[in-house]
């Protein structure tokens, strides 16, 4: 069995190095090793099994116009072919069909054919469109190795490995089909030779452009898809997303899948939050969309028909600023209304600034879900977060986030928090996160162009605070006096991360798994694209301990559903 045909990217690069320096000498009429890469451009399997992508152009009448020799057939160029008579036209396709072009003499009609002029000139025509229908194709794919199109800031130029064309009719339905058909594949030296009419620009140069400006649609995941007996995939083939693309980062971490084509996006969550941003610098990008339009052949019916547009995506770069209110503390595994930790940031770029409020806000909905609060707040506090690049490995494959927080004033003692059932020595109990710090390095990667990865290794802590109200009796029955003290505790570890987001699918989804201080926290999300500017995104959040005892201000569990309403306008 094949050892997963690492050679083929192995064969393709010295061909491609080899290549670059044949095209330098002048003096050079053919690339020696083309016959080694058409021959790998026609087996499927490398396409199973190599380091390499697979883009479909989505225009095709520069390749067609340079690479068909012939040019599609007029009836009026041929003098009187419309008049044979309609009966011998269609013996006469019928012929070419079925026959080969082969006209028996032996039949009176074909006899009758062939000595009619209007007939041999319809002929001709015929003979010259199936020429033609031979020759084009309707289908085209560059073959480059493996393109990081960079998602959301494209500008790495791709490395083009050569050109298949195919009809589309020779192979099915199945983009494996089609290509397994390819009898004269294009590579990058023939591309460098082969120059648009009227032009300059050659036809690997005008693959490189339809790349770099999006005029495609990425297919490799379809020919590494798994079936037809092959087997799975090798792993170590994803592409790492640059540090620079800070905002592939961020969307990846809070779940935001589609593209925005306005510029201000408001978030509203049905219990943790709310927030508002605002993009300024578009991208510009080329989709497809399917609209009606008359039919050609009849004007009364309505057919439809894939047309290309340009819009302007909003969220491929950092928002310039923005504001939200939200609950949680998630670096340190508390999610939600649960933590009683509300907070009002300012957002521009990768960082959030703000201040810890003094209220509690309507976090009680927490009780309503079964997740009983025992945590406290306390004064006005500050609280702040960033993810930044700074290069520390040559791949420039790192971010890094850094969040902290620490919140003022005495805690603010709530009778229905005081947990009774764990009394020490009379004292009941209130407890309030005063301080907490985390840092993190990350990378992430596409396994393909929609499933994305965050991974996150780092540390954090926290301190939290003891608060008792302790009553003293005063020797007749009664209360003489009040007090209350705290008792501080520090507690830190490492911290890991996995953030996953699928955006293909109709409804994208996403999850999310951290450990820290020996307990997990996770979410699981699902985006219903209501309309381009409306989405509908339903999530559930957890927290659990699981090798160690809940803490005196931890339950065992928590499990918080939520909802959130995406308007972008």
């Amino acid at each position: 069995m094949n050892v997963l045909k690492f050679g083929f990217l192995s064969v393709l690069t010295v061909s491609m190095t080899m290549s670059a320096t044949v095209l330098t000498a002048e003096d050079s009429e053919i690339n020696p090793n083309a016959p080694i890469i058409r021959k790998e451009l026609k087996d499927l399997q490398n396409y199973r099994y190599g380091n390499i992508s697979v883009m479909e152009l989505s225009n095709l009448q520069p390749l067609v116009d340079v690479l068909v020799p012939l040019k599609k057939p007029d009836i009026n160029q041929f003098a009187g072919a419309s008049n044979c008579k309609t009966e011998f036209q269609d013996e006469i396709r019928r012929v070419f069909d079925e026959e080969g072009g082969e006209f028996d003499q032996n039949i009176p009609e074909h006899g009758q054919i062939t000595k009619s002029g209007p007939c041999k000139a319809f002929i001709t025509f015929t003979q010259r469109m199936k020429e033609y229908e031979e020759a084009i194709f309707d289908n085209a794919y560059v073959i480059t190795v493996r393109y990081n199109d960079k998602r959301f800031d494209r500008n790495e130029t791709p490395q083009i490995i050569g050109l298949l064309t195919v009809k589309a009719a020779m192979g099915g339905s199945g983009i494996e089909d089609n290509i397994s058909q390819v009898s004269n594949p294009y590579t990058v030296y023939d591309l460098s030779k082969l120059s648009i009419s009227n032009t300059s620009l050659s036809l690997k140069e005008y693959c490189e452009n339809q790349i770099l400006q999006g005029a495609y649609e990425d297919k490799t995941a379809d020919i590494q898809d798994l079936g037809s007996g092959f087997l799975a995939k090798p792993i170590g083939v994803a592409d790492t997303i640059s540090q620079n693309d800070v905002q592939t980062y961020i969307r990846i971490s809070e779940g935001s899948p589609v593209d925005f084509y306005n510029p201000h996006v408001l978030t509203v969550g049905a219990f943790d939050g709310i927030s508002y941003l605002y993009y300024g610098d578009p991208v510009k990008k080329i989709i497809k969309e399917t609209v009606m339009v008359p039919d050609y052949a009849d004007s009364s019916k309505m057919v439809k028909e894939t047309v290309e547009k340009e819009v302007l995506i909003y969220n491929r770069s950092l928002p310039k600023y923005g504001v939200e209110l939200k609950y949680g503390i998630e670096d340190i595994n508390y999610p939600s209304v649960w933590s009683n930790r509300m907070s009002l940031n300012a957002i521009w770029g990768g960082a959030r600034l703000g201040v810890v409020l003094p209220s509690s806000g309507w976090a009680g909905v927490s009780d309503n879900f079964g997740a009983k609060r025992t945590l406290t707040t306390g004064g006005i506090g500050v609280n702040g977060s960033i993810d930044f690049n700074i290069p520390v490995i040559p791949s420039e494959t790192g971010v890094f986030n850094a969040s902290a927080s620490f919140v003022s004033g005495d805690a603010t003692i709530q009778d229905e928090l005081l947990l009774a059932n764990q009394k020490e020595g009379g004292e009941l109990r209130n407890f309030l996160i005063r301080s907490h710090g985390a840092l993190s390095y990350t990378f992430a990667i596409k396994v393909d162009n929609t499933n994305l990865f965050r991974f996150r290794l780092g540390g954090a802590f926290y301190g939290v605070e003891a608060w008792y109200k302790t009553e003293i009796d005063d020797g007749g029955g009664g209360v003489k006096d009040t007090s209350i003290n705290s008792r501080n505790q520090f507690i830190g570890g490492i911290l890991g991360r996995v953030e996953y987001m699928n955006t293909a699918a109709s409804t994208p989804f996403g999850v999310s798994l951290q450990f820290f201080d020996a307990a997990l926290s996770g979410t699981a999300w699902l985006q219903i694209p209501i309309t381009d500017e409306f989405n509908l995104r339903l999530d559930g959040r957890f927290f659990a301990p699981v090798i160690r005892e809940a803490y005196s201000w931890e339950r065992s569990s928590v499990f918080l559903p939520t909802a959130r309403f995406i308007l972008n306008f």
